[in-house]
Formats: structure tokens, sequence, C-alpha cells
């Protein structure tokens, strides 16, 4: 899958909140494609392990 289109999409129109004002528009963050239990699947299919996911939720 070709996430190119919507990570030009997402740093035109989201403000991310770990962001600094000074990358605002300019990242090339990770796009999450698939997720099972604790882990989640980038685009590159590398499993990782979502810590912060927990930290968002409370």
């Amino acid at each position: 899958m070709d996430n190119s289109n919507a990570k030009h999409w997402d740093n035109d129109h989201f403000l991310h909140p770990w962001e600094g004002m000074a990358t605002l528009g300019k990242n090339d963050r990770t796009f999450i494609e698939g997720a099972s239990g604790i882990h989640v699947v980038n685009e590159k299919g590398e499993r990782l392990i979502d810590g912060p996911g927990g930290m968002w939720c409370t």
C-alpha cells in the first residue's frame, strides 16, 4: 500500500500534539496499517509494541 498521498494530506491538515511548531507539515511519520493485542504493524510490515497508545487513552 502506498501511503505517500495520505502522508501529504496528514501534514497539510493535522496538528499532532507531540509535534513542535518548527516541524509542522514536514514530518515523515510512521503509518500504522494493522494491530493485534499490544502490537501494531507499520507500512513496512514491522511489528512494534504500542507503548504510547495507553498513555493517550488514559
